[in-house]
């Protein structure tokens, strides 16, 4: 399978799409930003490898 990926400039998508989502509430729009993501990590990230890893280092203190 041959991987392609197109630029649309966002005239030739249509204004239609931009206009819409400005007119929406921003709780709405982080919504849907947050359902793409989802579905994404969903489609393309690895189970149990959604988070960032935690990273921590302990440090023993010296008195003084």
């Amino acid at each position: 399978m041959v991987k392609v990926a197109r630029k649309i400039p966002l005239k030739e998508e249509g204004n239609g799409d931009v206009a819409y989502w400005r007119s929406r509430p921003p709780v709405e729009r982080l919504r849907a930003l947050d359902l793409l993501r989802r579905m994404y990590i969903k489609a393309y990230v690895a189970p149990g490898k959604q988070r960032l890893p935690r990273v921590y280092r302990v440090v023993k203190l010296t008195s003084g």
